[in-house]
């Protein structure tokens, strides 16, 4: 079992990562994230769209790994780009690795699971979600 100190660090590097707080439940590290989308203004609408970021850990195993999953909205544009910097990121997939992507209410959501120690999977959620942000800025 990964020790306490090791763990606090672990949170400590996550919330830096993804400039969240995590919460624990029932053995797992959890945070939940909204994304404020640029809004789209013209003289007949004004929309403001705020997207989710769900992403867990855990329960740990003795090396430090843990199960890491992710689900999160984007829009059409954004998926491209998104798993582009995905693949593209220096931090490789572990082989236990696996995405699924459905829509969902006129949005794709990718699900992402992996077994890895989490701040591999905070680092490369993070970094790709700045690349998405750098990308779509109007």
């Amino acid at each position: 079992m990964v020790g306490t100190e090791a763990r606090e660090s672990m949170e400590e590097s996550i919330c830096k990562l993804m400039d969240a707080e995590l919460e624990f439940h029932s053995g797992t590290w959890r945070f939940q994230k909204k994304r404020q989308m640029p809004s789209v203004k013209s003289p007949s609408i004004h929309l403001d769209t705020v997207l989710d970021l769900l992403v867990s850990f855990g329960p740990f195993k003795q090396d430090g790994e843990a199960v890491n999953q992710a689900e999160i909205f984007l829009l059409p544009e954004e998926l491209p780009i998104f798993t582009s910097a995905l693949l593209r990121h220096p931090v490789l997939f572990p082989s236990s690795y696996s995405q699924q992507v459905s829509m969902e209410r006129g949005l794709y959501c990718l699900r992402m699971k992996s077994v890895e120690a989490p701040e591999g999977f905070a680092r490369r959620l993070s970094e790709s979600l700045r690349m998405l942000e750098d990308c779509i800025k109007p």
